[in-house]
């Protein structure tokens, strides 16, 4: 007997959830709801990608648009966690059929630059220009690691093979910039 009542639930509530009326709509079928067209439409990408001005996020320090200009194809920018934001391609895996880039910041002291530096250490490391801060370009890992006074980022590309390392070097140079200018 209880499965049977559980059914009836389950169906009632499918049933009301393949329904197109109107759930605000009386029984005459005219509308009880004060919401307008403007109330209703759905969000748009940029609850996907925030503005850069909003640094609530790491994803809010950089567009998922501007982004998608330096990799040259389209991303969605998916904040992870408050210090890291996922920009995947739109279309397929990252790596495979488009960049996908990390951008990960954190509170940084002296100390852990030191240590992160320290870490990434390879023949392989290069200095990079042009940041106003620390940065050292990683090519095995196509990542670049940025230390200013008080923060430490770390671009990470997954990137076809067509894309060369002095290119992937470049994109992430100008991602850092994008990230830098809104801390």
């Amino acid at each position: 007997m209880r499965l049977a009542g559980m059914a009836v639930i389950v169906l009632a509530v499918l049933t009301g959830c393949g329904s197109d009326a109107d759930p605000t709509a009386g029984s005459d079928g005219t509308s009880n709801s004060s919401n307008t067209s403007a109330d209703t439409a759905p969000s748009s990408a940029s609850s996907i990608s925030p503005d850069p001005a909003d640094a609530e996020t790491v994803c809010g320090l950089v567009s998922a648009e501007d982004v998608s200009q330096i990799v040259d194809n389209p991303v969605v920018g998916i904040d992870i966690d408050p210090t890291l934001c996922e920009y995947a391609p739109v279309n397929g895996d990252p790596g495979a059929d488009g960049t996908g880039v990390d951008v990960f910041l954190n509170d940084a002291l002296e100390e852990t630059c030191d240590l992160e530096f320290g870490l990434v250490g390879a023949a392989d490391e290069q200095a990079v220009e042009g940041l106003n801060a620390v940065a050292y370009w990683k090519a095995a890992s196509a990542q670049l690691y940025v230390c200013t006074s008080d923060k430490f980022l770390t671009i990470t590309q997954y990137k076809p093979p067509a894309v060369s390392d002095d290119e992937a070097r470049e994109r992430a140079q100008r991602i850092a910039k994008r990230v830098l200018e809104n801390i």
